[in-house]
């Protein structure tokens, strides 16, 4: 996605041929990209779901700043749901919940894949969210079932459609009322035949007391944040509404520059033609951009 338009980067090429638009288009992306990745964090204000490692320490660092807003800390990943293939003649069976494509990603489809007399079959549930979900089995038409909006329906709906095939789901107390919508996938593919139920997992504590830093992308709490591997889930937007000036100048100069350098041999560093020559740059790099795109 490029931080800034078209017409953006153009203002800086006089009398720029309509002709090449594609092509700056192109090289535009590109520079956004390489100047995303050059400063480590994104620009546009976006909303993300991010698992961390609990440090023991009593802040957290989001990838992503400014914060304008935390929609949610929560803690404490459980089992939720379980989910098993009861088939003894099948030689091996698994489900995972995928994800959407959008960003954050949401719970899309259920897919439980078993093996039986060496046939595989697969039944895929979902999407989970949508307001009109279905089942499919082995990519035949899909059937329509009844919206689900708690983990009980999602369990009601495995036993009732893929139970004839050995597959059975419980959701496991309290549990059963709470949103589809709150499991963060992508979780699986779980071996659920040889080892009993495999389970879905939910972060299922919010976090009571905490501030933060928007400025820098800290959460701190007196609670501290226990040890462990993305034991933590940070719901939050971060970013600017407007792409901070210097920044939009960077990727505009860093766009023309690649632009106006078609054509050239990038291994050439001299070249002379009668009275005529130049010398290019041995080694480009940002530092070599424009003033203002270095104020950033």
């Amino acid at each position: 996605m490029a931080l800034i338009t078209l017409s953006r980067a153009t203002e800086l090429i006089p009398n720029f041929p309509s002709a090449d638009n594609a092509v700056m288009t192109d090289v535009l992306n590109a520079a956004s990209d390489t100047v995303v990745r050059w400063c480590n964090r994104d620009f546009v204000l976006t909303t993300y779901d991010e698992l961390l490692d609990g440090s023991g320490a009593r802040n957290l660092l989001l990838s992503q700043y400014p914060v304008t807003q935390i929609l949610r800390i929560a803690t404490n990943p459980v089992n939720c749901l379980g989910i098993h293939q009861s088939d003894t003649g099948c030689s091996r069976a698994s489900w995972r919940l995928d994800g959407t494509s959008a960003s954050p990603s949401v719970p899309n489809n259920l897919t439980m894949v078993s093996a039986k007399n060496g046939v595989e079959t697969t039944i895929v549930v979902g999407p989970v969210t949508s307001a009109t979900p279905s089942v499919t089995i082995n990519g035949g038409s899909p059937t329509t079932i009844a919206q689900m909006r708690m983990l009980s329906d999602l369990a009601t709906a495995v036993n009732t459609y893929a139970g004839s095939y050995g597959w059975q789901a419980t959701a496991l107390g309290m549990f059963g009322t709470w949103p589809i919508a709150d499991l963060r996938p992508p979780q699986g593919a779980l071996e659920a035949r040889w080892y009993g139920y495999a389970f879905l997992q939910m972060f299922g504590l919010n976090f009571f007391m905490f501030d933060y830093n928007p400025d820098i992308g800290e959460i701190v709490s007196s609670q501290g944040f226990s040890f462990g591997y993305r034991n933590y889930r940070v719901i939050y937007q971060a970013g600017y509404s407007t792409v901070p000036y210097p920044v939009q100048q960077a990727v505009a100069a860093l766009a023309v520059a690649v632009y106006q350098a078609r054509g050239i041999n990038p291994n050439l560093q001299s070249e002379s033609l009668g009275g005529y020559s130049y010398t290019t740059l041995a080694d480009k790099a940002f530092q070599q951009l424009d003033l203002v795109s270095r104020c950033q």
